[in-house]
């Protein structure tokens, strides 16, 4: 009885796919024993201790065994600096920890800048001048401390845009206090009968959206080319126009 021949192809084929079969089962093999081994590990937990201060003669020193813990002081001291912050580090990562310290350092320059206008724009609204001068006033010196920002430092300018595109708490709060000295104000001249509308808020919707183009960080970044003394006789004539309409309680 003949044996069967197998030809040297046919027994290559044969021995290729024993082989790929064999590193195919060894691989689905050490996939279940490494999801299993993953599965069962318990969480590793990286040694740490809570920061400790100590005194150093006159100074403290806190001591940082754990990375997370440093950040998060660092950056509740940034946001709570009053005139000046040190930093000295390495160079940051571009990751999620970066940008945190980016964000919170230049949120740190603008709040300071936008602290001292709100501190001016404060004494219009404290002055003793009846509501609508002081309301021409501020709007005024709004459109302009911008603009001076814009032309000084036009990078920070830049950043600040970005905060407020962003919605970021140091924009969120300027707009909320500059709203509230608006507001203080738009209510003293109700009630001395120099406003006339049945709310605050109509009259302030009216106003800001009548001066947009010269309050608007955005809209004065976009205008930049245009003549600054242009500009401000425009803002002081439709705001004359604007003033008078809330005055004659067509608003």
């Amino acid at each position: 009885m003949a044996l069967p021949t197998i030809s040297l192809g046919t027994l290559l084929k044969r021995l290729v796919q024993a082989v790929l079969a064999v590193q195919g089962a060894t691989l689905v093999a050490l996939f279940i024993v490494d999801h299993r081994r993953k599965k069962l590990r318990k969480p590793a937990t990286f040694p740490r201790l809570p920061p400790r201060s100590v005194t150093a003669g006159t100074s403290e020193v806190t001591v940082y065994t754990y990375g997370e813990d440093l950040y998060r002081d660092m950056l509740n001291a940034i946001s709570q600096a009053k005139s000046r912050i040190f930093f000295e580090s390495f160079i940051w990562k571009g990751d999620a920890i970066g940008q945190a310290f980016k964000d919170a350092l230049i949120d740190a320059v603008t709040g300071e800048w936008l602290k001292a206008v709100e501190l001016a724009l404060a004494g219009i609204a404290d002055s003793p001048d009846p509501a609508d001068d002081k309301l021409e006033r501020i709007m005024l010196l709004v459109a302009r401390l911008y603009r001076e920002r814009l032309d000084e430092e036009p990078n920070l300018y830049r950043l600040w845009l970005a905060a407020l595109s962003e919605r970021r708490p140091v924009a969120r709060r300027h707009r909320r206090r500059l709203r509230g000295l608006i507001d203080r104000i738009v209510e003293e001249g109700r009630s001395t009968d120099l406003f006339r509308a049945r709310s605050n808020d109509r009259l302030i919707l009216f106003l800001t959206d009548a001066l947009y183009r010269f309050i608007d960080p955005a809209a004065i970044a976009a205008d930049r080319d245009i003549d600054r003394s242009d500009l401000d006789q425009r803002l002081a004539r439709l705001l004359r126009v604007v003033i008078r309409a809330m005055g004659a309680g067509t608003v």
